[in-house]
């Protein structure tokens, strides 16, 4: 089934406003483990999702592929956020400063904002498709071989064109 299949995603505003842009975010309710729902917030000006504590790993894969669904109805997962996620991000919850984080799954790399007083966090389309494995970076190998046909590769982060010789991710300068 395609995702052009699947009815469009209900929203409700949230009364959060992203540590990233300021803007209000929107409320999903995404299918969780046990019948539960999990209640997530969304900043559609930056591509970004806010997890509470624990709410990323509460999602069962049909709320995973639910919100797979939402980064492809939003364009995909190339933001801005990502250049603009840095020191100075406060909670949604307590307004404390975040930390950057980064994180790995198996081999794959992927970062986030999280709150020091363990409130939750605020991550990219991207970063969030990579913690599901998605997405995950190319081997030395795998670079190696794309380099020698592809004359042009776009950053994971923003679209725009990235040097192919840019070891780990594929990120423009720029983004990383």
């Amino acid at each position: 089934m395609s995702a052009s299949q699947f009815p469009p995603l209900q929203s409700t505003q949230s009364s959060k406003h992203c540590s990233n842009c300021s803007t209000l975010m929107s409320i999903y309710m995404l299918p969780g483990h046990y019948s539960q729902q999990v209640e997530i917030d969304v900043c559609h000006d930056c591509n970004a999702i806010w997890f509470d504590q624990m709410e990323s790993s509460k999602l069962s894969p049909d709320g995973t592929v639910t919100l797979f669904q939402l980064i492809n109805e939003r364009g995909g997962a190339s933001s801005t956020a990502a250049s603009k996620f840095g020191q100075g991000l406060r909670c949604v919850t307590c307004g404390d400063g975040m930390r950057l984080t980064n994180d790995r799954v198996k081999n794959t790399r992927f970062s986030y904002q999280s709150c020091s007083r363990g409130h939750g966090r605020l991550t990219t389309f991207y970063n969030f498709l990579a913690e599901k494995q998605f997405v995950r970076e190319l081997t030395q190998q795998e670079r190696a071989k794309l380099a020698t046909s592809v004359q042009q590769i776009k950053c994971s982060s923003c679209a725009g064109c990235a040097n192919r010789r840019y070891s780990g991710a594929v990120f423009n300068e720029k983004c990383t």
